[in-house]
């Protein structure tokens, strides 16, 4: 802004503008920590729930392993002739039994299989987030820095011309 001092020089007043989108880049800061953070929370329900499908993989395994066993010793027995009538039908139950126990150890690791599953797709869905806003907020930086240097010049010109305008005005006056 240009106007003429009392003594009839011009004068420019060198007010730096402040950056217009300065509320966007404060949300686009917040939305990136947002991310972060979301993306942290996602990576923790992916270690727990990789901790519970192990546990429930070692369980299955050492129901597996026990029945294995224990359908080994018994027919051994058999083999040995050691088993009788009553003994056969304990075991016919405890054969059933044992199958049950199998199959809902199997059921628990297949559902732990499904959340870790899951997990990692929400783990992947918060990095994308979290990349994209990246991207925004480097965009917008990219555009800040590029005001600050445009505002930077605009300033540097308005004083070139200030100082141009002042020793025009004093040789006139010589």
């Amino acid at each position: 802004m240009k106007s003429l001092s009392d003594a009839g020089c011009a004068t420019f007043s060198l007010v730096k503008r402040r950056y217009p989108l300065e509320a966007l880049r404060g949300l686009r800061r917040k939305k990136l920590e947002d991310g972060a953070l979301e993306l942290g929370a996602r990576s923790r329900d992916v270690t727990r729930a990789r901790d519970a499908h192990a546990r429930a993989r070692d369980q299955r395994g050492r129901v597996e392993a026990e029945v294995e066993h224990r359908r080994l010793l018994e027919r051994r027995e058999l083999e040995a002739g050691r088993l009788k009538a009553a003994d056969l039908e304990q075991a016919a139950a405890w054969d059933a039994a044992a199958r049950s126990r199998v199959h809902e150890a199997r059921d628990e690791e297949k559902v732990r299989s499904e959340k870790l599953e899951a997990s990692l797709r929400g783990e992947a869905r918060a990095r994308e987030v979290l990349e994209q806003r990246h991207g925004e907020s480097g965009a917008l930086e990219r555009h800040r820095r590029a005001f600050s240097e445009d505002q930077e010049r605009t300033l540097e010109r308005a004083a070139e011309e200030a100082a141009a305008d002042t020793f025009a005005a004093r040789r006139g006056r010589s």
